[in-house]
C-alpha cells in the first residue's frame, strides 16, 4: 500500500488544488444524495408503523367530470359499503377529525378528536401500550361516557408522572355540547394515524369509539362528505379486483340514491398514498434535481481525472517499461483516488445535515413526519458511499490506457485515433452536461416564476397590517345565542378600545381561508343552488379595504332590522346579470334576504384558486351558531406588542377562550410554503451544479487544448493568427453546446409532467424561460471555454515543437 500512495502523495503535494476539487465535487455529490435520501425515507420511503401495511386502503372515488380522487363519503354511505365491500376487504370508518378542548394546568387546551368504529385498531394491525383497543361494546356510550383511546404524547400532557389506572375520564368542552369520555387505553410512543383527519396530518389526540354509523347527534345527511373509510385487503385480494369490485358497490349506491346525479368508479389507493397526498410529487422533483447534480458530478469528475491521468501519461509508460502489468497499474491508480473519498464523505454528510435542517424550515408544517427528519447511521453510511462510489466510477472510466500505447510517450509523440476518441468523448460530456445543466436552470425558472406569480396575485383588498385573532369558545352557555352575540360584540368593542386608531370586524372564516359553509339559497324564478357563503359583521369590508361595487355596506342597525346580506360581483352577475340589478333583490336563506350591496371580487380561498361567487351574510347566531370565529383588526404594525394586545384585549373579555393571533402576511407564507420550498430547492441545486459544469466544460477544454498543443504550434507556426486558433479551439466546444441545448429542449417534454403540477399560471414549455436558460447557459458555457483557448492562441510554436508536443 506504501508505494501505491506514495506517487498519490507526491502528485497532490504538486497539484492541491486539483485534490481540492475533486474533494469539493464528491462533497457536492455525496451531501445532495444524502440529504434528498434522507428526506425521502423519513417522509415517504418508510413503511407506515402498522401490520402489512401494503394491504391497507382508502376507499375513493372518481367521476366523469372530476379525475381528482375524492377520499370522503357521507355516513350513510358507510353503512352501504361496508356490507357490500365484505367480499374483498375488511372495513372501519372514521369521522374526520375535529377541534374541541380540554382543561391542562388551568387552561383550555385545543385537542384534535376523531370518531371512529371500533374496529379501526384491528384494520390498522396496532395495539396499544397502555390499557386495551376498542371492543364492540365500547360503541354503546352508557351515561353518555364514550371510551376512547388517546395518543401517548395526549396522555403524558394530561396526566405527566402518573402511572396506568383504568377509568380515568377527560372531560371536553365543545361550542355544541360537553363530553366525558373515558380512557380505555394509550397508543405507544410513535404510532401515528396517517390522512385520518381533516387536514391529512398526523396529530389526531383522541379517537373516541362510535356506533356502527355517525356518533350521537352527528348529521345524517348523504350531502355531507365527513367520513374516511380505511381497509385492509383480504389476503390474495388484488387492488384492481378490489377497485372494480367497489365501482360495483358505488354505482349501485348512486343508481339507488340519484343525489348528485353522478356515475362514480371506486379509487383505492394505499394509505401511505393517501397520507403523503401532494407532497409526493415534492419527492420526485427532489430526486430529479439530485439526480441530475448526481450525473453532472460524475461527469465533471470523470474529466478531471481524465486531465489527471494525461498528465501522468509518461510516468505510467515508465513504470510499465519497467515491469508493472496492466492489473497493479489500474489498483494503483484506483488506490491513488480511494483516500480523497474519506474527507468527501464526511464534509459530505454534514452538508446533508445542514441541507436537511433548511429543506424542515423552509417545508409546509402539515408534512407529515417533518419535524422527525435526523440523518441517522444509514444516512451517514449512504454519504460515504455515494463518495465512494462517485469517485469508483468517475476512476474507472478514466483507467490507464493498455501497456501496448504506453510507449508512445517515450517515442515522444501520441496517436491520432486517440487523440480523435478523447476529443469526441470529451464534447459528448460537455454536451450532456449542458442538457442537463440547462433542464435544471430552466426548471428553476419555471418554479421560481410559478412563485412570484402566485405572491403576485391580486387579492381584491388590502392584506398588509391586518390581524386575525382565531376565537374558539369552550364554555356551555356560548350555547346561548343571545349571550353568545353579545359576548362576540363585547370582544369587538374591547378592541376597539385599545390605544390607537383601528377598523375591527368578526367573521366565521377568515380572508384567504377555504370557505367553510355552502348554502342551499332559493331565488325566485329560478331552482335552489349551494352557494359559498362567509359570514361577516359591519365593517368587515372596510377593515380589508374592499370597493364597494353598488348599494351599501352593513351597518350595526341591520342586526336589528330584516335580514340583509351582500354578494360579490360574480354572485351578481351570475344570478341577476350585473351588479346593480342585484341590489334589492331577494332570496330564502333561512329567512328572507335582501341583498343590499354588492363588493368586488376578492380571493376567499387559497391563492391559486378561482375566483368564485360568494354571499355574504350577517354574522349573527341567531341564523348560524358557530363554535369559532374570527376578529379582523387593521393594526399599527409600527407598534410593539399588538397580537399580544389584541390577545389580552380578547381574553379579558372571556378567560376561558382558546385565543390564536397572527398576521394575515404570515398566513400568506404558510400558503406559499410548498412554492418557496420547490423554489429553493430548484435554485440551489441548479446553482450548485451550474458551477460545477462551467468548471468542468473549463477543464475539459483545457485538456483538449493540451492535446492539441502540437497541432496548433505548427498552425501557428504556418502562419495562423491567434484568433483564428481560438476560433478553431472554440468550434467544438460551441457545437457540442449547441448539441447539449438541443438535448435540453427534448428532456424538456420528459420531464414536463414532473413539473406541471407544481406549476402556477405557468407552462412547462415556457419558450422566454427555455430561451433565457439557454442563452444563459450558451454564453457562459463559452466563456469558461474562452480562457484556456485564449491560451492556445498565445502559444510559442518554438517552444511548444521543442517540447516535443
Amino acid at each position: 500500500m506504501r508505494e501505491h500512495l506514495a506517487p498519490l502523495v507526491h502528485y497532490w503535494r504538486r497539484h492541491p488544488s486539483q485534490a481540492v476539487w475533486i474533494v469539493g465535487v464528491l462533497v457536492v455529490a455525496s451531501g445532495v444524495t444524502t440529504a434528498v435520501w434522507t428526506v425521502a425515507d423519513g417522509l415517504w420511503l418508510r413503511p407506515l408503523p402498522f401490520a402489512s401495511p401494503e394491504r391497507l386502503v382508502t376507499v375513493g372515488w372518481t367521476t366523469q367530470t372530476s379525475a381528482q380522487a375524492m377520499l370522503n363519503v357521507s355516513t350513510d354511505e358507510t353503512v352501504d359499503i361496508r356490507g357490500a365491500a365484505a367480499d374483498v376487504m375488511t372495513v372501519a370508518n372514521i369521522e374526520l377529525a375535529s377541534s374541541r378542548f380540554t382543561a391542562v394546568q388551568g387552561a383550555m387546551t385545543p385537542l384534535s378528536i376523531a370518531y371512529t368504529t371500533t374496529n379501526l385498531f384491528d384494520v390498522l394491525g396496532v395495539g396499544v401500550a397502555l390499557g386495551r383497543t376498542f371492543v364492540i361494546e365500547d360503541a354503546d356510550a352508557a351515561g353518555g361516557v364514550a371510551k376512547a383511546i388517546v395518543s401517548d404524547r395526549l396522555w403524558r400532557r394530561l396526566f405527566p408522572g402518573t402511572d396506568w389506572l383504568p377509568g380515568r375520564t377527560i372531560d371536553i368542552e365543545a361550542s355544541t355540547s360537553p363530553q366525558t369520555v373515558e380512557v380505555v387505553g394509550v397508543l405507544a410512543p410513535g404510532v401515528e394515524t396517517p390522512g385520518l383527519s381533516l387536514w391529512d396530518s398526523a396529530s389526531i389526540d383522541l379517537f373516541a369509539a362510535m356506533p356502527e354509523g355517525r356518533r350521537p347527534g352527528g348529521s345524517m345527511s348523504r350531502r355531507i362528505s365527513d367520513q374516511r373509510i380505511i381497509g385492509r385487503l383480504h389476503p390474495g385480494v388484488t387492488r384492481e379486483h378490489a377497485e372494480a369490485h367497489m365501482t360495483g358497490v358505488l354505482r349501485q349506491i348512486d343508481e339507488d340514491h340519484p343525489l348528485f346525479q353522478r356515475v362514480r368508479t371506486a379509487t383505492l389507493p394505499s394509505l401511505q398514498q393517501s397520507w403523503l397526498g401532494r407532497s409526493q410529487g415534492l419527492l420526485g422533483l427532489l430526486a430529479a434535481a439530485a439526480g441530475v447534480v448526481l450525473l453532472v458530478a460524475l461527469s465533471n469528475l470523470a474529466g478531471l481525472l481524465a486531465i489527471i491521468r494525461a498528465r501522468r501519461t509518461q510516468e505510467r509508460a515508465i513504470r510499465s517499461a519497467l515491469g508493472a502489468n496492466p492489473l497493479r497499474l489500474r489498483l494503483s491508480w484506483l488506490a491513488e483516488l480511494a483516500p480523497l473519498a474519506i474527507p468527501a464523505g464526511l464534509i459530505g454528510g454534514l452538508l446533508a445535515v445542514l441541507l436537511v435542517s433548511a429543506f424542515q424550515s423552509l417545508a409546509p408544517a402539515e408534512i407529515p413526519r417533518l419535524d422527525a427528519l435526523r440523518l441517522d447511521a444509514v444516512g451517514w453510511m449512504v454519504a460515504s458511499s455515494t463518495a465512494w462510489m462517485v469517485l469508483l466510477v468517475a476512476g474507472v472510466a478514466g483507467l490507464p490506457s493498455a501497456p501496448g500505447r504506453a510507449w508512445s510517450p517515450l517515442q515522444g509523440h501520441g496517436t491520432t485515433s486517440g487523440s480523435t476518441r478523447r476529443r469526441l468523448l470529451t464534447h459528448g460530456i460537455v454536451a450532456v452536461q449542458t442538457a442537463l445543466v440547462l433542464t435544471l436552470l430552466a426548471g428553476a425558472g419555471l418554479i421560481t416564476t410559478t412563485l412570484w406569480r402566485m405572491l403576485d396575485q391580486p387579492l381584491g383588498f388590502n392584506a398588509d397590517d391586518l390581524a386575525i385573532v382565531q376565537i374558539r369558545v369552550t364554555q356551555p352557555h356560548f350555547r346561548d345565542a343571545p349571550r353568545y352575540q353579545q359576548v362576540m360584540d363585547d370582544m369587538r368593542r374591547a378592541v376597539e378600545a385599545l390605544p390607537g386608531n383601528r377598523t375591527v370586524a368578526l367573521a366565521f372564516d377568515p380572508p384567504l381561508a377555504e370557505i367553510a359553509s355552502r348554502m342551499r339559497a332559493t331565488f325566485p324564478h329560478r331552482d335552489p343552488a349551494l352557494v359559498p357563503t362567509k359570514f361577516i359583521t359591519d365593517g368587515f369590508m372596510r377593515t380589508l379595504g374592499a370597493t364597494m361595487v353598488a348599494g351599501r355596506d352593513f351597518d350595526r342597525a341591520d342586526f336589528s332590522g330584516p335580514a340583509v346580506a351582500l354578494v360579490n360581483e360574480r354572485f351578481a352577475t351570475e344570478f341577476f346579470g350585473s351588479p346593480d340589478a342585484a341590489v334589492g333583490q331577494s332570496f330564502e336563506f333561512g329567512p328572507p334576504h335582501e341583498i343590499v350591496g354588492v363588493v368586488s371580487d376578492m380571493r376567499e380561498g387559497a391563492l391559486t384558486s378561482a375566483l368564485t361567487p360568494v354571499l355574504y351574510p350577517l354574522l349573527d347566531t341567531r341564523l348560524r351558531p358557530v363554535g369559532m370565529f374570527h376578529l379582523i383588526s387593521r393594526e399599527d404594525r409600527s407598534g410593539s406588542g399588538s397580537l399580544r394586545a389584541l390577545e389580552q384585549a380578547v381574553r379579558r373579555v372571556d378567560p376561558s377562550a382558546n385565543i390564536e393571533a397572527s398576521w394575515l402576511t404570515d398566513r400568506l407564507r404558510t400558503q406559499t410554503a410548498v412554492a418557496r420550498t420547490q423554489t429553493f430547492v430548484l435554485v440551489t441545486l441548479a446553482i450548485v451544479t451550474f458551477a460545477l459544469a462551467l468548471l468542468g466544460i473549463h477543464a475539459a477544454i483545457r485538456q483538449l487544448v493540451d492535446d492539441r498543443r502540437r497541432e496548433l504550434a505548427i498552425r501557428a507556426a504556418l502562419g495562423a493568427t491567434p484568433q483564428r486558433l481560438v476560433s478553431l479551439t472554440l468550434q467544438g466546444t460551441a457545437v457540442a453546446v449547441t448539441v447539449g441545448v438541443g438535448l435540453g429542449a427534448v428532456l424538456s417534454g420528459l420531464v414536463a409532467g414532473v413539473t406541471e403540477q407544481f406549476l402556477f399560471n405557468t407552462s412547462p414549455f415556457d419558450p422566454v424561460i427555455w430561451g433565457a436558460a439557454g442563452l444563459v447557459l450558451m454564453s457562459t458555457a463559452l466563456g469558461a471555454a474562452w480562457f484556456p483557448a485564449r491560451e492556445a492562441g498565445r502559444a510559442n510554436p518554438i517552444v511548444a515543437l521543442r517540447a516535443g508536443e
